[in-house]
């Protein structure tokens, strides 16, 4: 290597230096920031409060989707959706023969559902289910 090919490692893995440190130094000062935003105790209320929220809808979502298989609404569809069972143990006895790579521990469930889904096996069942969709923009259904 030459002086000038030195010369440019040299500056390149400085400026590197500089870069990693220049990160490091703001990702403390954010994290600083972070921590006193967190603890403002109207920060912690909001957070419980958009949690309460979360939980509410999720459980609305549930309901909705319950009910939406038998009522009609304009924010809804229904879809059918491919619900695969697996007898792990079935399964992991004929991954262990035919798709070694599938065990980790247990069966790589994502793995052996794709392989279900293209071939009839004894180890799972294939069922297509209707499942509902929500729109994503309600706006049109809130109270006015």
């Amino acid at each position: 290597m030459d002086t000038t090919e030195v010369s440019i490692i040299v500056s390149l893995v400085e400026s590197l230096a500089i870069k990693r440190q220049t990160k490091a130094d703001v990702q403390d000062i954010l994290n600083k920031l972070t921590a006193e935003f967190n603890a403002r105790p109207d920060v912690a209320e909001l957070k419980a409060l958009i949690k309460d929220l979360t939980d509410s809808a999720n459980t609305l979502t549930d309901v909705i989707r319950d009910y939406g298989l038998t009522q009609q609404h304009p924010a809804l569809k229904v879809r059918n959706k491919v619900v695969i069972t697996i007898d792990e143990k079935l399964a992991l006895e004929w991954c262990r023969k035919n798709m070694p790579v599938a065990i980790i521990e247990s069966v790589n469930e994502k793995m052996v559902e794709e392989y279900a889904k293209k071939n009839p096996t004894d180890w799972a069942t294939v069922e297509t289910v209707p499942q509902v969709t929500i729109a994503t923009d309600l706006s049109e259904w809130l109270p006015k």
